[in-house]
């Protein structure tokens, strides 16, 4: 046992454990809860009821869900986030003249975390979400961030995830992977080829101050629409120029 696993508190643990699948089943039953962490209903049900008494949990009937309390929480830490203030209106420009959805992404503990996003208009095609991560290998994003950290940070974050695969087109190999990076920091911006996800394509541009990477702009669209093999030189062109914007606004801000 690590020492990370001897100072972990188990019943803290279980309460995130609860708070992140109500999250992910988006509202969940007490039975729902029960069998997707294996705790007996009466134990969970305590933890539920404080959890509903701090008001971090609404029950309606027999479902639970999060409570609003956790929008006070997720805006603070979305303020923490240094580029914002800096990006809103790079973004949404970006979003007018690609007439696709944008994305500002930053690294967290060796993923892709999407901190906000802009489109000209409503998307069928994404589920994706601000707050959404990924894994850095395989998203536009995440290569563009990948292809300016030092190698040793990069060797830390392919240790710590792995190169899973999501597609018959991710790389999962890590040679074929350092290869794209040198790639990336040659041309300047990175693509997703259906890594993440069948249909999608992305361009990804990185947010760099005096050499550091702060984070990456992103493109995406059906892979019909937004062609990566050759994209167009207007699209890069526009992610590249945005990401450069940021970049600048952050250093002289």
């Amino acid at each position: 046992m690590g020492d990370s696993d001897k100072r972990r508190i188990k019943t803290a643990v279980r309460v995130f454990d609860i708070v992140e699948t109500i999250r992910e089943h988006q509202g969940a039953t007490l039975t729902d809860i029960s069998k997707a962490l294996d705790i007996p209903k009466s134990t969970l049900h305590a933890y539920l009821s404080t959890l509903e008494e701090l008001e971090y949990v609404d029950r309606t009937d027999d479902e639970y869900d999060l409570a609003l309390r956790f929008f006070d929480l997720g805006s603070y830490t979305r303020n923490r986030v240094e580029m914002l203030p800096h990006a809103e209106r790079v973004l949404k420009e970006l979003a007018q003249e690609c007439r696709e959805v944008t994305w500002l992404a930053v690294e967290d503990r060796g993923e892709v975390l999407y901190v906000a996003t802009e489109q000209h208009s409503q998307p069928a095609w994404t589920r994706m979400k601000v707050g959404m991560r990924q894994h850095m290998h395989c998203s536009a994003a995440g290569k563009a961030i990948l292809a300016f950290l030092p190698d040793e940070r990069v060797s830390d974050i392919i240790d710590q995830h792995g190169l899973s695969q999501n597609t018959e087109r991710t790389i999962t190999d890590q040679d074929e992977l350092h290869e794209e990076l040198s790639r990336v920091q040659e041309h300047g911006y990175a693509v997703n080829k259906q890594e993440t996800a069948e249909g999608i394509h992305a361009i990804g541009a990185p947010v760099l101050v005096n050499g550091t990477v702060f984070g990456a702009v992103t493109v995406s669209g059906p892979a019909n629409r937004l062609n990566v093999d050759t994209p167009r030189e207007e699209i890069v062109r526009l992610v590249s120029g945005a990401s450069d914007e940021i970049g600048l606004n952050i250093k002289h801000g």
